[in-house]
């Protein structure tokens, strides 16, 4: 008796490349074809993104096992979550990055204008006499 389950089960891997995501590996055993006949294909597929594959090879140093395939979505949008994280903190530097350069601009203008009050101080000092 054939294992039909067993057949269709996919074993996924995120490839990386020291820390970083580089694709996805998965095997592939076959298909049924429109007559309900299992045509086996055996072989190693490829995906940069996890929703097109290829037999084409993607380089990696190391590899990890998902044990569904819909965990590749999930990974994809905890990737997507940081991404938008990332994008929202950087908005948030550059406002406060914004506002420090204003800030040192208004107390660069009063250090002017309290260096300007003390020479005319002075200046009036040295007058009076």
């Amino acid at each position: 008796m054939v294992d039909v389950e067993g057949a269709m089960r996919e074993i996924v891997f995120r490839l990386r490349d020291r820390t970083k995501i580089v694709g996805y590996e998965k095997w592939y055993t076959g298909c049924w074809n429109e007559d309900g006949y299992w045509i086996a294909k055996p072989q190693w597929l490829y995906s940069i993104n996890g929703e097109e594959w290829s037999p084409s090879y993607i380089e990696h140093s190391h590899k990890d096992q998902f044990p569904e395939p819909e965990l590749i979505e999930e990974a994809k949008m905890n990737e997507s979550k940081k991404i938008k994280a990332l994008e929202d903190l950087n908005t948030i530097l550059k406002e406060k990055n914004k506002r420090l350069r204003e800030d040192l601009r208004d107390m660069q203008e009063q250090r002017d204008n309290a260096l300007e009050i003390a020479e005319n101080a002075i200046l009036e000092l040295r007058r009076r006499g």
